[in-house]
């Protein structure tokens, strides 16, 4: 049985095909029968899906012969847009899915949002400047609702992958194209977040278009699903002792419950964005509590006790948990900048010691090599304090301290000051 939403199968002659559907369209035009009542003699040849398509444009009260495409953001509000989407971040999947086969085909990769804006689109220029002559630009919207029947719109308002073939296309501007568009969803609320086009003219279409870009729009999703998974583990680890009672909730910012006593749910918890007190489905209240600036909440039963007190230190444990990873991310930073500058091993070594200093708040730290027989100081980092280990010093491998014990142990170890002959008293070394 043919797929309803592949437009050109293999064995169908697009050449036949396209003069079919432009006799077909004319006719519609010629006899004035492009109504919501379309007779069944005119529709004969049309998929079902392209038909219904046609009826919901037809009732929008749009001209097939005048439709122009609106643009509704400018260049610099799309690409604010772009880098803030689910998608965006993802643009290397989407080169590795796409990228070769565009080229080779000579098609345009596309990406929308849900609303049918083109926040994306990638591929050769002259087929770019051919898109811009029906304004199929970046900042476009392509809803069905202002285009009619089209390859970003029509698969959005019927969630599901679609090829759009010639004319097809509502609007007449679009008959030159075939568009592949597939949607892609959010993992958990499943709700259409984007959708992913591979659109070129018809006579150069890529036979397998379509498979090709509901094959991208999968690998998207299970990405967003991987991303999600490990943005919620990491939120876990950073929040999760803050719940004291039985009763408490971790969520996430759009209200998904993340761990507590609760089976997780599809329908996620109304949190206000500053907090506050929150009826629940189920009749009862709760006080919804910020944390991190907005990245998780947490969430008190009334009569769960506590109070104001433990509200308020909960809050000032996590701000300071948020601090602590805004300094430990600012020294990541800065060290991969000077990897990227391709820095001195000295000026590296010398730098990781310092944030590492900074991260931990520690006076003194160094870098050292184990070697056959000794170990070298390679970097380093003191201040205020007085420093044993000159950079390039050697020390024997049996010199007491804690170098030599995770020598020997092969794990971490702390060893106190006094056991240290050559520390000074006031120098308040730990090691």
């Amino acid at each position: 049985m043919p797929s309803p939403w592949l437009a050109v199968g293999r064995e169908t002659d697009p050449l036949s095909c396209a003069r079919q559907l432009q006799r077909r369209w004319e006719r519609l035009l010629a006899e004035g029968a492009l109504d919501t009542e379309l007779p069944a003699d005119s529709t004969a040849g049309l998929r079902p899906t392209v038909l219904e398509s046609w009826r919901r444009s037809l009732a929008t009260g749009l001209d097939p012969t005048a439709v122009v495409v609106p643009i509704e953001a400018e260049q610099s509000a799309v690409k604010e847009r772009w880098r803030e989407h689910p998608l965006g971040s993802l643009g290397r999947v989407l080169a590795a899915q796409l990228g070769k086969i565009a080229e080779e085909s000579q098609s345009l990769v596309v990406v929308s949002d849900a609303s049918g804006l083109l926040l994306h689109i990638d591929g050769p220029e002259w087929l770019k400047e051919r898109a811009r002559e029906m304004n199929f630009v970046e900042g476009a919207l392509l809803s069905e609702a202002v285009d009619g029947t089209n390859g970003i719109g029509t698969p959005l308002a019927a969630d599901h992958p679609l090829q759009v073939f010639a004319s097809e296309h509502f609007n007449q501007t679009h008959h030159p194209w075939i568009c592949s568009g597939a949607p892609v969803h959010d993992p958990m609320s499943g709700q259409i977040v984007g959708l992913i086009d591979l659109s070129s003219l018809w006579k150069i279409a890529h036979p397998r278009s379509l498979e090709l870009v509901t094959t991208a729009a999968t690998v998207m999703e299970q990405c967003l699903s991987d991303a999600r998974r490990d943005q919620d583990a990491r939120l876990r680890r950073r929040y999760s002792d803050l719940m004291t009672r039985s009763t408490d909730l971790l969520v996430d910012r759009e209200g998904f419950v993340l761990d507590g006593d609760e089976p997780r749910q599809p329908v996620p918890i109304q949190v206000p964005k500053d907090g506050g007190e929150v009826i629940l489905d189920d009749g009862s209240a709760v006080v919804v509590e910020p944390l991190g600036q907005g990245e998780a909440y947490l969430v008190r039963r009334h009569g769960s006790g506590g109070g104001r007190s433990a509200r308020v230190k909960s809050l000032e444990r996590a701000e300071r948990r948020a601090r602590e990873l805004a300094s430990e991310q600012a020294a990541l930073r800065q060290v991969a900048t000077l990897v990227a500058r391709e820095s001195s091993p000295v000026q590296l070594l010398n730098v990781v010691a310092n944030q590492a200093a900074r991260v931990f708040d520690v006076p003194l730290v160094k870098l050292v090599r184990y070697e056959r027989d000794s170990w070298v100081v390679l970097g380093g980092f003191g201040e205020g304090i007085e420093d044993p280990f000159a950079i390039g010093s050697r020390w024997p491998l049996d010199s007491p301290g804690v170098i030599a014990s995770v020598r020997q142990s092969g794990r971490p170890s702390r060893v106190h000051r006094k056991t240290l002959p050559w520390t000074s008293p006031r120098s308040g070394l730990d090691h």
